[in-house]
C-alpha cells in the first residue's frame, strides 16, 4: 500500500506499507511530495515535488522523471495516456498537457495567475474554471478549442 505521510504543506513523504512477519514496515520512497494522483486504471502514480513531476509504475515500482519545475494541479486524462498540470511563472499561471514521455504542450498562459485547476471531461477535453484574461504565447494565433 502506498500513502502520503507527514505535513503536505512542507512536502509529505510517499511511503510504502508492507507486511513484515506479525507487523508492518513503513518505507519512505520519495520525500517532499506536494501532490499525488493515481492513473484512471490504477497502474501508475503521478506525483509532484518542488523540483519535478514523476510517474511511478505500481506494478514494478520503477520511477520516471517527466517534467522539471514545481508543478500543481495534477490531473490524468481519462485514457491515462496524458495528464495536465500548472506551473507558476512570475505572476502568471501556465497550464500544460504532457504525455508519459514528458513531452509537454502549453495550453494556456493566464497572466492573472489563477489558482483554479483544470478538470478532464474526455480524453481530449479540459474544463477550466474562472480563467480570465487568457492569452497564448503564439502571437496572434487564437486558442484552439478542445485542447
Amino acid at each position: 500500500m502506498l500513502l502520503l505521510t507527514g505535513d503536505p504543506s512542507a512536502g509529505a513523504a510517499l511511503a510504502e506499507l508492507t507486511q513484515a512477519g506479525d507487523g508492518y514496515n513503513l518505507t519512505t520512497l520519495t520525500a517532499g511530495v506536494k501532490e499525488a494522483v493515481a492513473s484512471p486504471d490504477q497502474t501508475h502514480l503521478l506525483f509532484a515535488t518542488k523540483d519535478e513531476i514523476s510517474v511511478r509504475d505500481l506494478a514494478d515500482g520503477s520511477v520516471k522523471s517527466l517534467v522539471k519545475g514545481e508543478s500543481v494541479c495534477l490531473a490524468w486524462a481519462p485514457d491515462g495516456n496524458h495528464f495536465s498540470y500548472q506551473q507558476k511563472s512570475g505572476s502568471s499561471t501556465k497550464l500544460y498537457v504532457a504525455d508519459l514521455e514528458g513531452k509537454a504542450k502549453l495550453v494556456i498562459d493566464d497572466p492573472n495567475g489563477t489558482t483554479d485547476c483544470a478538470h478532464w471531461i474526455a480524453k481530449d477535453r479540459l474544463v477550466l474554471d474562472r480563467f480570465a484574461g487568457l492569452t497564448t504565447k503564439k502571437g496572434a494565433e487564437p486558442l484552439k478549442p478542445n485542447t
